[in-house]
């Protein structure tokens, strides 16, 4: 489980900087959240067929990770079809791939000189970029506050998305809702992610992506709040549905704003560190879920949760750049005037 953790989120992080960097600045953040949405709409699909399998044999659980594991057979089929990076090309000198790459994807050359020249002035006082070099420039005069708000987003967005995730139904249960019903509404609730993504195209690359992400963080919020008035399980089914509208949105802004955030020479790197920090206090969450539960109940935990969100949506509001609509590469133009 480690391993399969381990390369799920590797290449989810290299992903993400990856569609970023492949992506025009007018629609990165719509076709960012239709790529999560068209992916995630196999979820709630393969949860019922997973529970069918599981539920068969003693082995049905083997055959669901055997199924799951199969899937590597797609990855030669995605090699073929996918081109690299021209922004990575550049950053390893190799100008004429990224000029193939771009005349490939515009149908017309591209003279790719320029940007290979702004990229090597903007890491000219490096001798390689190392880890510490890297710290270097995600802590950088000029890009530590971003930094540093990508941080805090993320870590709220994570906790406030998972803090809930294992205890959930058994607080439900305590709470006196039957296991069938609440179960029901969790499968119903889970259609949500992907439309939720799917309907945040719509909103991504308006607002400089900051007012989006602010409205988003917020209405999720609030759902968290009204649904610590539930007592049923029909109005935990509605609540969860429209949460996870707002919530799924959210996260799928949130893998636009990040890797958007960072220059080229640091892009993959930054994404991949606020996203394994993330995960580190994903993994306490439980502490606040547990904590909340017992000095507050349902409520208390809501309230909780309600607060991750809120506290995202001001300190992206107030503190975070609007990156919406902008050229990723100027801010290799920007690398090259700071210092260290």
């Amino acid at each position: 489980r480690f391993l399969t953790g381990f390369g799920t989120m590797a290449a989810c992080s290299i992903a993400i900087a990856y569609i970023s960097e492949m992506l025009p600045s007018e629609k990165r953040g719509k076709y960012q959240s239709i790529t999560l949405g068209v992916g995630t709409f196999s979820i709630p699909f393969i949860s019922i067929v997973a529970s069918q399998i599981a539920t068969h044999s003693a082995n049905g659980w083997r055959y669901i990770f055997a199924i799951g594991g199969a899937m590597i057979i797609l990855v030669p089929f995605a090699l073929k079809f996918l081109s690299e990076s021209p922004r990575y090309l550049i950053s390893k000198g190799k100008v004429a791939e990224a000029e193939a790459v771009m005349e490939d994807c515009l149908g017309f050359e591209c003279d790719m000189s320029e940007a290979y020249e702004l990229y090597r002035q903007s890491v000219a006082q490096y001798h390689k970029i190392s880890f510490g070099t890297q710290m270097k420039i995600m802590f950088s005069k000029k890009q530590a506050r971003q930094t540093i708000v990508c941080l805090i987003f993320a870590i709220c967005l994570g906790c406030g998305n998972n803090m809930m995730s294992n205890y959930n139904n058994v607080f439900l249960v305590q709470m006196g809702l039957p296991i069938a019903a609440i179960l029901l509404a969790g499968a119903i609730s889970s259609f949500g992610q992907p439309l939720g993504e799917l309907i945040s195209a719509l909103f991504s690359d308006k607002g400089g992506r900051t007012l989006p992400i602010f409205f988003y963080c917020l209405l999720a919020g609030v759902m968290c709040v009204a649904m610590g008035f539930i007592h049923s399980a029909a109005a935990y089914a509605i609540l969860q549905f429209i949460k996870t509208l707002f919530t799924a949105g959210a996260m799928a802004l949130l893998m636009t704003y990040i890797p958007e955030s960072f220059p080229t020479s640091v892009r993959g790197s930054a994404t991949g560190y606020i996203y394994g920090i993330q995960k580190i206090f994903i993994s306490s969450s439980a502490f606040f879920t547990l904590l909340s539960w017992n000095k507050g109940g349902w409520m208390g935990c809501m309230i909780v949760n309600a607060a991750f969100w809120i506290i995202a949506a001001f300190v992206i509001l107030l503190f975070g750049n609007r990156t919406a609509l902008r050229n990723i590469d100027s801010m290799d133009m920007d690398e090259a005037d700071a210092p260290c």
